[in-house]
Parts: structure tokens; sequence; C-alpha cells
């Protein structure tokens, strides 16, 4: 039986490096197509992050061949991300870092482009914000303790959640191509 285990071990660990192998090829094939068509650029002009508030400025679009774009895209996102951490009965600690996305609002900022090769385009947004922003919910730490096991061996596992609990604002633009689209991420500090 353990020739078995071993025997499968070798062969997820082949299985891997060959996939592995593969897709690193594919994702630079499909990076340098992105890079022969073009990118996008996005700049800050107005970013005020708070209830009501306005969040502003352009994309730009260098295109480094003629383009036929069926739209351009911005959104803005706000994702709350903390981290637990684990301590086994043991004392070894294990942490894993958690999110979850918290706002998101979308704006089509043009349809049906024509761009020609060289000639740069600019285009202005301009976000307005809910009245209620996001606030953080994972502001504290919480420790919680409990048995695992029979209550015979008295193991105890302590966990703390919510440790450096932040929100992240970023601005993410998309030219929808055919083919493969591009994009354009932009972090927005508070």
């Amino acid at each position: 039986m353990l020739w078995q285990s071993r025997g499968i071990r070798q062969w997820g660990s082949i299985i891997g490096i060959v996939v592995v192998l593969i897709a690193l090829p594919v994702l630079g094939v499909m990076q340098l197509m992105k890079a022969r068509k073009g990118n996008l650029q996005i700049a800050v002009s107005e970013s005020r992050l708070r209830d009501g508030g306005v969040v502003a400025g352009t994309v730009t679009i260098h295109p480094r061949k003629n383009l036929s774009a069926q739209q351009l895209t911005i959104r803005i996102v706000c994702t709350e991300r903390w981290e637990d951490v684990e301590y086994d009965s043991d004392g070894y600690e294990r942490e894993s870092t958690q999110s979850r996305q918290r706002h998101e609002q979308q704006v089509t900022l043009e349809q049906s482009l024509e761009l020609t090769a060289g000639n740069d385009r600019v285009v202005p947004f301009r976000i307005q914000l809910p009245q209620s922003l996001p606030t953080l919910t994972q502001s504290r730490r919480r420790t919680t303790r409990r048995s695992s096991g029979s209550s015979q061996s008295g193991s105890r596992r302590t966990r703390q959640t919510g440790l450096n609990a932040r929100l992240e604002w970023e601005l993410v633009a998309n030219l929808d191509l055919e083919g493969l689209d591009l994009g354009s991420t932009f972090h927005l500090r508070r």
C-alpha cells in the first residue's frame, strides 16, 4: 500500500510540473499579445474617499495598433482585508489573510471606440460615491478558544481574528476588445 501512495504522489508532482510548464508560456504569450495592442493608464486628479465624496481623473488609452473597442469602463472597488492567526496547543502559529468586497461601482465612459495606432485618447471620469460608505467590521481584535479532540487530551486552540484590518480602494479600467481586453488598476490612498 505504501508504494501506491508514493507512486500517486510522484504522479501528482509530475502533473503539477507539467501544468506549470504549460501555464507560464501561455501567460507570457497573453501578456505579449496585450502589449502589442497597447495599454491603459489611470491618473487621479481628485480623490475624496468619504461619504458622498468624488473620485475623478482620466483614463489614457495608448493604442499600438488600430483597435475597435466595444466600450471603456471604470470600476471603483473597496475590499476589506484582515489577518486571522490561529495557535495550536503546542504554540505553533498559522496565519491567513481574509478579505471580502464591501463596495463596487462601475461607470461606462465610452461606447464603440475606434482607436488609431499611435494616437492616444484621454477619457475623463468622475465617480460620485454614495452617502454611506463602508466602515471596518473586522476592526477589533477577537480571541476565541475552543477545545479540539477528546477532553482527556486537554488540547486547546486559540484564534485571533481581525488583526491589521483595513479597507483598500482601487480603480479598475477595462477596454473591451475582441480577443484580449486591456486593463489597468490604480490603488487609491485614503
